[in-house]
């Protein structure tokens, strides 16, 4: 197809088991004129095979096979190679509704947000995400929704929406930020964005990820801070402001950080972004108690103990997806 309208993305690593839904979800789009870049990250189990079995049935799924270097790198790939005029990005354990595509392109803005629904290991569904259909063209409007929505999963994921393709122009997905990747893209990408809809007929399912990035993931303190930051930057670009999304990404990554020694907890509050999204989200804490002749020991660890009590709450919180 040489002009397709839509181009879906989905980066392919371990997803054998769950690849053919997705791809044959894609298959069922009311919506012919669709181009699937297929980008295989250096997958080990079938899913290079059945990328390739579903390209020799249909012309329009395209495929990548390339050493893993992870979904940011897999995703920038696929979007130099994209050739419609919306992209859609899907998880490849993810599956879309038949009018996904039909049903979003009704709605005229940058960005078109579809409903999302849960998927359980019972096979069960459940609602994810659902909003009202509406439209947000002003400036006002734009930035008002943003705000809103911007501390839930809803703006924070690059999957569930149509992006029109020039308003990806300048934006790659963040190589070599292993977590909060995702959230970092959508702030940079919401910042070149001007209007965005609501589409209540176009349905993402989201397979429920048993492992938690709190347990999958154990940053330094320094790693930690410094992703933050990124995000933080990227944030402030958008002009809103919004607490909730201030607070969970702080807590997010103080959650992730490495805290067993003093040392390690002097890094991360004598990081800059960290003073001052904590002063400005917590108000100020008493530093002088990190130098250790300012106290005794012992509450030196009773404060080191109150921290990681909070750490293991922030964790736990974050497990149950609150």
């Amino acid at each position: 197809m040489p002009h397709p309208t839509f181009s879906l993305i989905i980066p392919v690593y371990r997803a054998a088991a769950r690849l053919p839904r997705c791809l044959d979800s894609v298959v069922a789009q009311t919506r012919p004129d669709w181009e699937c870049l297929l980008v295989d990250d250096g997958s080990p189990d079938a899913s290079p095979a059945l990328c390739d079995a579903y390209a020799r049935r249909d012309a329009r799924f395209r495929v990548w096979h390339k050493a893993n270097a992870g979904a940011a790198a897999a995703r920038n790939a696929a979007l130099a190679e994209a050739r419609g005029e919306w992209v859609t990005f899907v998880d490849a354990d993810d599956y879309l509704s038949p009018r996904f595509l039909e049903a979003a392109a009704t709605v005229h803005a940058d960005v078109v947000l579809g409903q999302s629904r849960k998927c359980h290991a019972d096979g069960s569904t459940s609602p994810y995400v659902t909003l009202h259909a509406g439209l947000h063209t002003t400036p006002e409007s734009y930035r008002l929704f943003v705000q809103t929505h911007l501390h839930t999963s809803l703006l924070r994921v690059p999957w569930g929406k149509l992006i029109r393709r020039e308003r990806l122009a300048h934006i790659t997905f963040p190589v070599g930020q292993p977590v909060g990747e995702d959230t970092l893209f959508m702030c940079r990408l919401l910042a070149q964005c001007h209007s965005i809809g609501v589409s209540p007929a176009s349905v993402y399912y989201w397979q429920e990820n048993e492992v938690s990035l709190t347990l999958k993931y154990h940053l330094p303190p320094q790693a930690a801070a410094t992703y933050m930051q990124h995000i933080m930057q990227a944030y402030e670009g958008l002009h809103v402001h919004s607490p909730a999304f201030e607070r969970l990404i702080f807590d997010f990554f103080f959650a992730l950080s490495r805290m067993h020694s003093l040392a390690a907890l002097r890094t991360w509050l004598g990081h800059e972004a960290v003073r001052h999204w904590q002063r400005r989200i917590y108000g100020r804490l008493p530093f002088s108690w990190l130098h250790p002749e300012a106290h005794t020991h012992a509450h030196v660890a009773l404060c080191l103990l109150r921290l990681q009590h909070l750490k293991m709450r922030l964790a736990a919180a974050l497990r149950r997806g609150h």
